[in-house]
């Protein structure tokens, strides 16, 4: 009995479980780092550091692609000049996304105590401490890790009444949510769920409509001058272009739909389209480049490659529709994998990313992998086979989402939160994408809470049937 008195005393101690979880965190960050040597690099980590170069010399934003948004360009930037463009650049910028790894452990930390009770709370920090994916894609020079935390910190802020009210909360929701489209674009329509979670839980209706606007108004006013550098440097007004490319990755790569409309251009486009198809699954991308050079304009190609694909699923949407179905099963119980293994002999395997490692620049070289030794290749295994399996928790998640809104109790309204964000990015990923648990990870720790509140749930409901 004493055991489990003091157990249940540590368990209590917030600041207790918070050390547990960043020194957990901090040291399984320290062991990677002995093994990578800088951070790896993606295709779309070249465009992010040109980016960051032509705005840390001449904060120059018209060099940035309209495919994405500036936030983490400026982020990098930020770290160029602190680094003062050393070889050390790439070790500065790895340290930083670790950090914001780590807080985001504590984020969910937070959020899973104030809601879901300190045991689910620990449990769920310490695991996302430890999160493979989490580990993997701070060492990325990608968008990830920046993008996760400041979802995380959305998430912490509408659900801690305690430390923003009323009015504030609401404007600081927008603030948030315009950074995090800002970080990534495909989170330009996620404010709707913050803006509703306030009009649910505010009492009188003209707090409810205040609240709404303020979400929206101060969102959208963050957002407006990007949106109008676009409209200048790019020829179109919004966040990100994209929608067209994406759409017809999706429907006509991928879903194998057929273009049979009237536009003479747009037939043109899709001829040229199967003429590359056979040759590599960056036929989409050729498509667009060729539309580009002949109509001048990386916009105009974008509202055509768009035209066609809309046109397409028109034309045909139920194998459309089931593929989107398909992959919001996949979203969540099985994405593609992110972390790939590379045999370097005879130094052995090395984590590392398959698509770009030979890519490099000055500050962000791949150095020389360290040669193969016991370290190494514990990290390798605890790589392969720690991984969490979210398919699993996912399922679990559900569940504790369908019982909260069946059955109500518990934070039945903080729940819909967590639900209504993991429902937002898994369809704008299976309407435009492909699912990559790159795309979830921002939602693991969300999915983590759910899953072991779910289980609490099933333990609490078994003893109260034992003891009757």
């Amino acid at each position: 009995m004493k055991g489990t008195d003091s157990k249940e005393k540590w368990l209590g101690r917030p600041l207790s479980a918070l050390g547990v979880i960043l020194l957990v965190g901090a040291l399984a960050r320290l062991v990677l780092n002995l093994t990578l040597q800088g951070p790896m690099l993606w295709p779309d980590s070249e465009h992010y550091f040109h980016s960051a170069s032509a705005i840390a010399l001449n904060f120059d934003f018209t060099a940035h692609r309209a495919f994405h948004t500036p936030l983490y360009a400026l982020f990098l930037a930020f770290l160029l000049v602190l680094g003062n463009w050393g070889s050390a650049c790439g070790e500065l910028v790895l340290a930083t996304q670790q950090l914001l790894g780590v807080a985001s452990a504590v984020l969910v930390y937070l959020i899973a105590r104030r809601s879901f009770g300190q045991r689910i709370a620990f449990v769920s920090g310490l695991l996302v401490a430890l999160d493979v994916t989490q580990l993997f894609y701070e060492a990325t020079l990608l968008t990830e890790t920046l993008y996760t935390f400041i979802l995380l910190l959305i998430i912490y802020v509408l659900t801690a009444q305690d430390a923003v009210r009323g009015l504030r909360l609401a404007a600081l929701s927008g603030l948030l949510c315009a950074l995090l489209t800002l970080t990534r674009p495909v989170a330009q329509f996620y404010f709707i769920i913050p803006a509703l979670f306030l009009v649910i839980r505010e009492a009188p209706l003209s707090r409810k409509v205040l609240s709404f606007l303020l979400v929206v108004g101060v969102c959208w006013m963050v957002l407006l001058p990007w949106c109008l550098q676009n409209r200048a440097y790019h020829g179109f007004f919004g966040v990100s272009k994209g929608a067209g490319i994406n759409l017809f990755l999706r429907a006509v790569q991928m879903d194998n739909l057929p273009y049979t409309g009237s536009n003479g251009r747009a037939t043109e486009a899709y001829e040229y389209f199967k003429s590359r198809a056979p040759l590599g699954n960056r036929a989409y991308f050729d498509v667009y480049h060729n539309l580009t050079k002949s109509m001048h304009s990386e916009s105009r190609a974008d509202k055509l490659m768009l035209h066609i694909a809309a046109s397409a699923i028109a034309r045909q949407p139920a194998p459309y529709v089931a593929h989107v179905l398909r992959d919001l099963c996949l979203f969540f119980l099985a994405p593609e994998p992110g972390p790939r293994y590379c045999d370097e002999s005879p130094q052995g395997q090395i984590i590392c990313v398959a698509p770009g490692r030979g890519l490099s620049h000055a500050p962000f070289p791949n150095h020389s992998v360290p040669r193969r030794s016991r370290l190494k290749e514990a990290v390798v295994y605890f790589s392969q086979w720690a991984m969490l399996p979210m398919g699993l928790l996912s399922l679990l998640a559900f569940g504790a989402i369908g019982a909260a809104l069946l059955t109500g109790g518990g934070p039945r309204l903080v729940v819909a939160l967590f639900g209504g964000t993991m429902l937002y990015h898994a369809l704008l990923v299976a309407l435009f994408n492909v699912p990559e648990d790159r795309y979830r990870l921002p939602l693991n720790g969300l999915i983590i809470i759910l899953a072991f509140e779910f289980c609490r749930r099933i333990w609490c409901a078994a003893r109260v049937r034992n003891r009757n």
